[in-house]
């Protein structure tokens, strides 16, 4: 089905039209010659250095989950959030049916003003 109304994101991501979309990553293994993050390495900011870098990390993990996903958990997220933190989604009781059907993940949105005022002491300690 071409457009809106998609009975589940597995059928959106078989549409030939459907293409994740870019976002200037932080974490180092994502970095391409126009990230924010090449970009400040090549000006000697390192990265590893800067407080609140790992929650910022977090959010922005989070941030794909809701920007492409609407919260519906998928296999990278529990990958990705496994390297990053340690912590395997898969194992928790509450996410076991996630790869038999669409499962949204509101977890992290318990945490969003905390995450908003992680983000913010990360980019003001670009400055």
């Amino acid at each position: 089905m071409r457009g809106k109304g998609y009975a589940t994101k597995a059928d959106l991501e078989t549409d030939p039209f459907y293409r994740m979309g870019a976002f200037q990553r932080i974490a180092p293994k994502h970095c391409r010659a126009n990230d924010a993050a090449s970009l400040l390495t090549s000006i000697g900011v390192d990265i590893e250095a800067l407080p609140f870098v790992f929650e910022a990390r977090k959010v922005m993990q989070h941030r794909h989950l809701y920007a492409h996903n609407v919260g519906v958990l998928d296999q990278k997220y529990v990958d990705d959030w496994r390297e990053l933190t340690g912590e395997d989604l898969a194992q928790d009781p509450r996410v076991q049916e996630y790869k038999q059907r669409d499962l949204l993940w509101f977890d992290p949105l318990d945490r969003l003003t905390e995450n908003i005022n992680d983000l913010r002491n990360f980019v003001r300690a670009l400055s």
